[in-house]
């Protein structure tokens, strides 16, 4: 991989080279030591970024844009300005022409070098465009891109500063909520920590914006629930057209937007779930939308308007009451990746909806299981696609979660689903709980597996939707006692799946195996079908049910949801 590395002071450029592997490559005269660690950072990253260093100094990258590795400089004081950015309306006769009009170079930017803490703050840009935008999506114009902003940083703003740029094509055209979503979602992949969500066509007016900010989050019960935004002039003045979170805001709800809202009423629904009391705007930062400056660039879905409130008492009943009961549980900050209790996952491959998946199901850690540990089972190093690590390493540093790469033998000889069944072979673990990266932790579940660890029972198994009673185990729906569950299998599990390629049959297998012994089952669709099954304790809310399958934006396939009343739920004879 050659990666060009630009190096320069004010406008001068003093150094372009073709690098290879390491820093040792470029001949330059003492580099500084934060230079020489954020190059090293780059190339063993593989990522495009470009930044200031704290001394003045910039790089520029040039390498594989769509890997998903990232720059990582962990500070407790990284912002992520996130939006959507687009090339519709503007001129297209010349390159220079195009970037001459962007609003987010033309009015953005040099209001935000006006306005930005330098030294004290890391400012990470994420910008998300269309897939089908002509001009973004053309590698030459986005360089060209890139290197108009970097000069622009270099010549408006403060010396000491420390700004990176990360760009990312969306898969959607014409949907700028959603585009909206995805920067911000890049940004927490990168473990950034407040997010600035603005509009391309706005100049900031205020200068300590971020401090004061982040003063007002602070400010709120739980410290950091809520959302908080600048005094704005020019579009709509009765919600937060713009919105400041601290990443609490994702860990609540696993996306930056509900999924529901492609265009209009996403900055609805963040003002008014957090209201009363956790909903503000901080009069004294002031901002001007310049929304004249590039009219509007999309069809605002005006029908969905209908849903707003309904999908905005729903999430608040379901999500948020939640999340703030689990934080007065004196355990919700004390995770431990030594808990004898662990939920057990597959990250089998880089499909999203199973990497997004299970970092869904480790941010619900603490509120569902926080006297829990999560385990993920990987590939192999060499087997792991950028994508993969990128997540492996999101994952790897939150409380309570323990990454185990599977051996190369194992990789070969044992179904990649079933690789979290490995964690019954460990004997430093009293408790194991088979999880799917496509379903959700959730109360229901809790309240059935308390229930079981409460009787004298081994082997744990659930049944919550028609879907479920065509077998008796399901993937993802059981657990146990590990010391019980090896005696009752009476080989190791890396011996018991060796070879068998077939899902059905292996759990088919695992049925036989432990039918005839201590097992609880909470059915709610086959209870005569099956031994020992009883009904869930708790009641459902709504379609909710213990298995529901989610997809990688949060939202419940609606397949699962029309089926669930297809069969009749029926009373189990205790």
């Amino acid at each position: 991989m050659n990666i060009r590395i630009e190096i320069s002071v004010g406008n001068a450029n003093i150094e372009t080279t073709q690098l290879n592997k390491s820093f040792s490559d470029v001949t330059t005269a003492k580099p500084s030591p934060i230079l020489r660690s954020v190059t090293t950072q780059l190339v063993a990253s593989s990522i495009n970024a470009w930044g200031q260093t704290t001394d003045g100094l910039i790089l520029h990258a040039d390498i594989d844009e769509n890997s998903l590795s990232s720059l990582k400089i962990h500070s407790d004081k990284s912002i992520a300005i996130g939006m959507g950015i687009t090339s519709k309306k503007l001129p297209t006769y010349s390159i220079d022409a195009t970037l001459r009009a962007i609003p987010f170079l033309k009015l953005l930017i040099p209001s935000f070098c006006n306005t930005m803490t330098p030294k004290k703050f890391i400012y990470h840009f994420y910008l998300a465009y269309d897939k089908n935008d002509p001009f973004f999506t053309d590698d030459h114009k986005r360089k060209a891109f890139r290197a108009r902003f970097t000069h622009m940083i270099l010549s408006n703003c403060p010396r000491g500063h420390d700004v990176y740029l990360n760009m990312y094509q969306c898969s959607h055209n014409g949907k700028p909520a959603w585009a909206q979503n995805d920067a911000m979602i890049q940004a927490y992949l990168d473990n950034v920590l407040y997010f600035y969500r603005i509009n391309d066509d706005s100049v900031m007016i205020t200068s300590d914006w971020t401090e004061k900010l982040i003063s007002r989050l602070e400010s709120y019960d739980p410290i950091m629930v809520g959302v908080t935004a600048p005094r704005h002039t020019g579009g709509a003045e009765t919600i937060l057209t713009y919105d400041f979170v601290h990443k609490t805001h994702i860990d609540i709800w696993g996306i930056y937007y509900n999924r529901i809202f492609p265009d209009w009423f996403g900055d609805d629904w963040i003002t008014k779930i957090y209201r009363p009391g956790r909903s503000t705007q901080v009069a004294d930062v002031k901002l001007i939308h310049k929304t004249t400056a590039s009219g509007t660039r999309y069809n605002p879905t005006i029908s969905l308007n209908k849903i707003l409130a309904t999908t905005i008492r729903n999430d608040i009943e379901m999500t948020l009451k939640t999340y703030l009961k689990a934080r007065i549980n004196p355990q919700f900050d004390k995770l431990s990746k030594d808990s004898k209790r662990t939920i057990s996952y597959s990250m089998w491959k880089d499909e999203p909806a199973i990497l997004h998946g299970i970092l869904r199901n480790i941010q619900l850690l603490p509120v569902i299981y926080p006297e829990w540990s999560i385990s993920v089972y990987v590939p192999p190093n060499g087997m792991q696609s950028s994508l993969m690590k990128r997540f492996i390493a999101r994952m790897v540093i939150e409380n309570g979660v323990n990454i185990i790469e599977v051996s190369d033998k194992a990789s070969k000889s044992i179904l990649p689903e079933l690789w979290n069944l490995l964690v019954i072979d460990n004997t430093n673990i009293d408790s194991f709980l088979i999880r799917s990266p496509y379903h959700r932790l959730s109360e229901r579940e809790r309240s059935a597996v308390e229930a079981f660890f409460s009787s004298n029972n081994d082997f744990h198994c659930l049944r919550d939707h028609p879907n479920h009673t065509i077998q008796a185990l399901n993937y993802g729906l059981f657990g146990g006692r590990v010391l019980k569950t090896q005696e009752i299998i009476g080989k190791s599990m890396s011996s018991f799946l060796d070879n068998n390629f077939n899902l059905n049959s292996v759990l088919d297998n695992l049925w036989q195996a432990i039918k005839g012994h201590n097992i609880l089952c909470h059915d709610s669709f086959s209870c005569n079908k099956f031994q020992k099954s009883i009904n869930f304790p708790s009641q459902r809310v709504h379609h909710e049910h213990v298995g529901q399958n989610y997809n990688m934006h949060q939202q419940a396939l609606p397949q699962d949801a029309a089926t669930l009343h297809s069969m009749p739920e029926i009373q189990c004879s205790e």
